[in-house]
């Protein structure tokens, strides 16, 4: 999206309970739509706060093309991640869940992959995909996940397009 836009807390656990942001993002000469959901807390009540948050980004989530969850390489998978993995798999959404692991590019990172690849695998999860937005690391494995993934928005675009002409 080219701008620090986001709304965090350095504290694992903390967050910042919002609606989403939008945007229009670019990776190469891939241009696709980004949505930034709020913090979760998925078993909160369905009623409270973080409940209609959950609600909202379920919505999100189910129009969505493809679910890119962001893991912190330098602390690994924390149980707040554990948890809203677990939501996602219960989901059964059509678009497929990508995990990043971003700023790999520290070596303490970099040393937390294979126990990050274990935790995923544990709970039935592919491998993530090392990223650093800082440096730029990774970012050419990213685009080839995320290439198919914009076709096809494509070509539900010019299908849908098509149809109802």
């Amino acid at each position: 999206v080219r701008k620090r836009d986001a709304l965090v807390f350095d504290t694992p656990g903390d967050h910042v309970t919002r609606d989403y942001r939008e945007g229009l993002a670019h990776l190469g000469d891939l241009q696709f739509r980004v949505i930034d959901t709020s913090g979760l807390e998925p078993t909160a009540p369905a009623t409270s706060l973080q409940g209609r948050a959950a609600s909202l980004t379920r919505g999100v989530l189910q129009g969505s093309n493809g679910v890119l969850m962001m893991l912190d390489a330098r602390q690994g998978v924390v149980s707040a991640d554990e948890q809203l993995l677990q939501w996602l798999r219960r989901l059964r959404l059509r678009a497929p869940l990508l995990i990043l692991a971003n700023k790999a590019d520290t070596a303490a990172a970099r040393n937390n992959l294979d126990q990050i690849q274990a935790d995923l695998s544990a709970l039935g999860l592919d491998a993530p995909t090392p990223i650093s937005a800082t440096s730029g690391d990774g970012l050419s494995d990213l685009y080839q996940l995320l290439q198919p993934l914009v076709d096809k928005g494509i070509e539900d675009l010019s299908s849908s397009s098509s149809s109802s002409s």
